[in-house]
């Protein structure tokens, strides 16, 4: 088999293989691909073969631009068995993986592709990569050298340190805020909603318990539309008649009308009311989203004209959409006078 007669421990071999993931990839495509085969779990297991240290006993022979590489990995599933593995190589660089064998079932003839040549390969790669072959001390140590790049002292009363300052009143500014300020079908609904979600962080729905009842354990769970109780007698002084009457003439339902909704929109995606109530929700029209929008506005112009090509109009909340586009439109040009 070899032209030596006696093998060489890994330990003791002392110079890189030279094999690489290249060689290991093109072997075993070549073969699997010879054999009919397209799958790759050999590599993947063979990897994790190796990690858990499953290869071991890895001897060299020489022959002349030739290595027979020996070596005993233990089966995955019964580690009392071991396989005893043989895998040729030429010394190019970077090598090439001539023959392998295995005493597997799946590594019978002369160029095999299983797990345990796979986690041999893997080992041989790891051995080149981490220089294994060199003596711990046939490096010089490093760690008393001073480093390589130039240092200019400078005194310390000569630093000036910064620190970043955050826009305080950007960020208690809602983005949808904008879009509903001066709403003219509720005046100071924005202004009231404003200073519920600042005093509770921005938590809208810390701020919609203001609106909400007390918790009734009999009650059925809220809808995601305009589900709410009853309002609260000491709002009175906060809402104007006029906001009142919004309220009460568009959002406001009594419990038996929230079980009522709740029962009939169960299903939600094939109910009709439940679309329509889920039509009072801030619109999700192309006027928002341009209202809202801080930067990358070519982005979002892309967005709305790729959009304008496709036919959304079978989804209910974009056919929803689409209707309300013009109105919304007008409404915010007139709005922002812009």
């Amino acid at each position: 088999m070899s032209s030596t007669v006696t093998p060489i421990s890994i330990i003791d071999y002392k110079r890189p293989f030279n094999i690489d993931l290249g060689s290991i990839t093109e072997y075993f495509c070549s073969v699997l691909a010879s054999d009919g085969s397209h799958n790759r779990g050999a590599l993947k297991d063979g990897n994790l073969l190796f990690k858990d240290h499953y290869v071991h006993s890895i001897n060299i022979y020489k022959q002349y631009t030739k290595r027979t590489i020996s070596a005993k990995c233990r089966a995955q599933m019964k580690k009392s068995t071991t396989y005893q593995i043989n895998m040729i190589i030429n010394t190019n660089r970077s090598v090439d993986i001539l023959e392998g064998t295995c005493e597997c079932v799946a590594g019978n003839g002369p160029r095999a592709a299983c797990k345990h040549l796979a986690a041999l390969s893997f080992a041989l790669v790891d051995y080149d990569q981490n220089k294994l072959y060199e003596a711990c001390t046939q490096r010089l140590q490093r760690w008393h050298q001073p480093t390589r790049k130039s240092s200019n002292p400078v005194p310390l009363l000569n630093i000036r340190f910064t620190r970043l300052h955050h826009n305080r009143n950007e960020e208690k500014n809602l983005k949808y805020s904008k879009f509903l300020a001066n709403y003219t079908y509720a005046p100071k609904a924005s202004t009231t909603l404003n200073q519920l979600l600042i005093k509770y962080d921005q938590q809208s729905s810390a701020a919609a318990f203001f609106l909400l009842p007390g918790e009734d354990k009999n009650s059925f769970i809220s809808l995601p539309a305009r589900i709410i109780g009853a309002v609260p007698n000491s709002l009175d002084f906060i809402l104007n008649s006029l906001m009142l009457k919004y309220y009460k003439d568009h959002v406001y339902l009594l419990p038996i009308q929230i079980s009522n909704l709740e029962q009939i929109t169960r299903g939600q995606s094939s109910s009709d009311q439940w679309h329509e109530a889920r039509k009072l929700r801030i619109s999700s029209t192309n006027v928002y989203d341009i209202a809202v929008q801080a930067k990358d506005f070519k982005k979002l112009a892309k967005s709305i004209l790729d959009n304008q090509s496709k036919d959304l109009s079978f989804i209910p909340a974009m056919r929803h959409s689409i209707l309300n586009e013009e109105m919304c439109r007008r409404r915010y040009v007139t709005e922002k006078d812009v």
